[in-house]
Order: C-alpha cells, then sequence, then structure tokens
C-alpha cells in the first residue's frame, strides 16, 4: 500500500501537494492497461496530515473514472431506490454450485431491515431477456447480479440461465447492449468483472461506465459472503437515505 501511495503521489509534485488540502475526491482515470491493473486502492499514505497514515479508499471519495471527454454530468438518484436482482446459478458441470438462494435472502433481509422506500425486484427466469423486460423503458435502475463471471479471450462474460435453466455465456457487449440507458448502477458480484484485460471489454464495469452508465461496481478478487453481505447492508442503506454512491461506497468500505 504504501508502494503504490508513493507511484501515485511522488514527493514534490502537484498531486501530493494536493493531499495536505485533504480533498474530497479523487478521481483516477487511467488509459494505459498495465497502469489501469494496479490496484490502487490499496494506496496507503498521508491524507491532509504527514503526522497521519491510513488507507487512502477510507479517508475520501476514491474513485476511477473515464477521460474528461467521454464523461456524462453529474447524476443524481431523483427516484426512489429500485434495485433489480439477477441471482443466477444455471445448471452446468462447468461452474461450481452456488448458494444463490442463500443469497438472494440475504439481500432481502438486508432490504426489509432499511426503514426507507425500496424496491426489490427478482429476476424470474435470470435471463438476459427477462431483465432487458424488467428494465425496459425504465429509468435509474439499479442491477445486482449475483453469479459466476469469466474472462474470455473477447472479454468478460457473466453466466445468466435459460429459459431451462442451463449455462447462457452473456458476453460484456450483449449485456450493455441490454441495459444502456435505463441503469444508474450496476453492481456486480461475480469474480472478475473488473479485471483489466486485452479488450476493452475485459473489464465489464468499466466498459459499462464507458458506455454512459453512471456507475458500475466489480470485483477484481473474490471476497467472502460475510464480507459481500456486509458491503450490500451498509451500501444499499446509505443510498435509500439519499447518500451519493461515491459515499455510499466509502461507507461500506469503512465497514469491510
Amino acid at each position: 500500500g504504501q508502494a503504490i501511495y508513493a507511484a501515485l503521489f511522488p514527493p514534490e509534485t502537484a498531486a501530493h501537494r494536493t493531499l495536505a488540502d485533504a480533498p474530497k475526491r479523487i478521481l483516477l482515470v487511467t488509459t494505459d492497461n498495465d497502469v489501469d491493473a494496479v490496484p490502487w486502492e490499496y494506496a496507503y499514505g498521508s491524507y491532509g496530515s504527514e503526522d497521519s497514515e491510513s488507507f487512502l479508499v477510507q479517508e475520501c471519495h476514491f474513485v476511477r473514472g473515464v477521460p474528461a471527454d467521454q464523461r456524462i454530468a453529474p447524476p443524481t438518484l431523483d427516484t426512489s431506490l429500485h434495485i433489480v436482482a439477477v441471482p443466477s446459478n444455471p445448471l452446468s458441470h462447468e461452474l461450481d454450485p452456488l448458494n444463490i438462494d442463500g443469497e438472494w435472502m440475504r439481500l432481502k433481509e438486508i432490504i426489509q431491515h432499511v426503514p426507507y422506500a425500496i424496491t426489490l425486484e427478482r429476476t424470474r427466469p435470470p435471463t438476459i431477456e427477462q431483465v432487458r423486460t424488467l428494465v425496459a423503458n425504465q429509468r435509474q435502475r439499479v442491477i445486482h447480479f449475483m453469479g459466476h463471471g469469466g474472462q474470455q479471450e473477447t472479454g468478460n462474460v457473466l453466466c445468466f440461465e435459460k429459459d431451462n435453466g442451463d449455462l447462457e455465456l452473456v458476453t460484456a457487449k450483449q449485456f450493455m447492449l441490454r441495459v444502456r440507458g435505463t441503469v444508474f448502477l450496476v453492481t456486480l458480484n461475480a469474480c472478475v468483472t473488473a479485471t483489466p484485460g486485452a479488450t476493452t471489454f475485459s473489464n465489464l464495469a468499466a466498459a459499462l461506465v464507458r458506455q454512459k452508465t453512471p456507475y458500475a461496481l466489480g470485483m477484481r478478487f473474490s471476497i467472502s459472503d460475510e464480507d459481500a453481505r456486509a458491503f450490500s447492508r451498509v451500501f444499499y442503506s446509505d443510498l435509500a437515505r439519499g447518500s451519493s454512491v461515491e459515499e455510499a461506497l466509502l461507507q461500506a468500505r469503512l465497514t469491510l
């Protein structure tokens, strides 16, 4: 973490001096795959004071973004929180079985205990076509995908189900074409959905943002069920109370 901090904020540079003012937000923009592959979120160093060190993601809004010419205006969630959950556990000898019903019940229990109005809708069956049905002609939906993710030569894939429960691999491009223009946030509780690779579709979370989805949360590594549950509880609770995505993410990181 200290080595990453030193690379990101070298001494005697404008970037390093800016931290002395304790900025509320750090937007990281990378245009090189090798640089993007660095887990900058582990940066550990001084923030606002040379006498105190900590992880920057626990001090301020630390987010990744796209170059200025690709950005959209900063969005706000001006409707009540409406989550379209996609618990997918296809029948396939190629995949390890998941306790997907357990994940769904945990998410449902989390939402039920938030004392604010949240609509939680389950995608039945968890096909890409049904996802499209639930978001068509809507706006500011939140999609929460729970299942397997993977990488192919062409980029990231999500393991959806067919109508009969068999595996259907949905590519990053196919997924984006189905949800673009309808979602405010996509949460990908699936492995390697934010892992840089050889193509522009390797990092699904980044690809979604390049296609004008305001926010996307993906995973570079795996996390435990307990951590995933804690993250969802804090993150969606803060969002329901009117916090920004970036503030909700900060609070979830503090909890973890």
